[in-house]
């Protein structure tokens, strides 16, 4: 990416103007001061060793290397992406956001799934040095990032995770924690973890088995329940109306901590509701700074700043030496 590091600078580029209407005006002055000549051919005498277009050349050139000094004074710039590798202690961590159409239930504000993310954008800051992944599911679950150190990268998924990417709607936490499980290194009994973050409205069953495959395969659940008891109606998609059942009542979308609590028991795990975000961030960090570290290739990208200023001073300099060196006089 290319930019100025002062840009302020670049306001004097306005001179261009002046020193073009400049030019304009002077050469207009000379076409009237050969006219008060009267006689072409004296005139046309006179001039014979001047070249008009060689002047006009000069004072371009002139106005050209001032534009490149403005520019280098600017300090015109580039953002070089370095990748630096090392090797870290730390934890596998996938984790596994709700995407169903209950996730935009607005008992949360703004809604379910935004605060999710939120809590999300905050937990990755969390654990740079470590490794996460992201599944997403609703009716389906879908790998939107293998298990990588690129915060950034995760960020961006979370961010794009919306309802409308599932091709099929409905809620299958069995599903998620069973990709979620598989994404994980199936051979280490240890080092890592899986974050679950829903509504916990499930529509199969089996998510227990696949909690209690988890914890044979080593591996830690850690729930967080977003939306309240009471719950909230929910509309049809991209309508206002509201969603009913075959009888006709308007359905509740409604918190199942009870589900989530008996998922995080079968694979030794906790659970908590995201009622306040920065002590649950707190408290599952707490949880995972105890799981055991493992070595890991951590990659960082950071940028490395390359100026041009003086390639442009450069440049303004050789100009001005070849206007120098232009001849107004014919051969």
């Amino acid at each position: 990416m290319y930019y100025f590091n002062d840009a302020n600078w670049l306001w004097g580029i306005l001179l261009i103007v002046p020193l073009l209407a400049l030019l304009y005006f002077t050469l207009q002055r000379k076409k009237q001061l050969q006219n008060a000549l009267g006689n072409p051919a004296l005139v046309a005498s006179l001039l014979r060793t001047y070249n008009p277009k060689r002047f006009v050349q000069k004072q371009l050139l002139i106005i050209v290397a001032i534009v490149l000094l403005i520019c280098a004074m600017a300090n015109f710039s580039s953002n070089q992406n370095v990748i630096n590798t090392q090797t870290v202690n730390g934890i596998d961590v996938m984790l596994v956001l709700d995407i169903s159409n209950s996730m935009t239930g607005t008992d949360e504000v703004p809604s379910r799934l935004l605060k999710a993310k939120e809590f999300l954008y905050d937990l990755c800051k969390q654990l740079i040095g470590n490794r996460v992944g992201l599944v997403v599911f609703a009716g389906n679950a879908y790998l939107q990032m293998p298990l990588s150190s690129d915060m950034a990268a995760a960020k961006m998924f979370i961010g794009n995770a919306e309802p409308a990417i599932a091709t099929i709607q409905g809620t299958n936490i069995g599903a998620a924690l069973a990709l979620a499980n598989k994404s994980l290194d199936t051979k280490d009994s240890k080092h890592k973890a899986v974050v679950l973050i829903t509504d916990g409205e499930n529509h199969e069953q089996d998510a227990v088995t696949e909690a209690r495959k988890m914890a044979q395969n080593g591996t830690l659940l850690f729930a967080i329940g977003v939306g309240q008891n009471k719950g909230i109606a929910l509309a049809e998609t991209g309508t206002t109306t509201l969603k009913k059942d075959i009888e006709g009542n308007v359905v509740i979308s409604k918190l199942n901590e009870q589900l989530l609590m008996q998922l995080c028991n079968k694979a030794n795990g906790t659970y908590w509701h995201l009622d306040n975000q920065q002590a649950v961030t707190e408290q599952l960090l707490q949880k995972l700074q105890q799981i055991e570290r493992k070595q890991i290739n951590s990659e960082g990208n950071s940028f490395a700043q390359k100026s041009y200023y003086q390639w442009l001073a450069i440049a303004a300099l050789l100009l001005i030496t070849i206007e120098l060196f232009i001849s107004e006089k014919k051969k």
